[in-house]
């Protein structure tokens, strides 16, 4: 995620009929990840990920 602005959340979109899924096109870079759906910590078990 990228931004420069104090008050990025206002780029969340939520995810209609998906409770706590959103999309942050504006906030989001490279452009072939525009699409990615942000989703809850908690529910990334058994999954792989990163953080930095």
């Amino acid at each position: 995620m990228v931004s420069n602005q104090s008050d990025p959340e206002k780029y969340l979109k939520p995810v209609a009929g998906k409770p706590q899924i959103f999309l942050a096109p504006e906030l989001i870079s490279p452009a072939k990840f525009k699409n990615m759906k942000l989703i809850p910590f908690y529910k990334l078990h058994d999954a792989r990920y990163m953080t930095y």
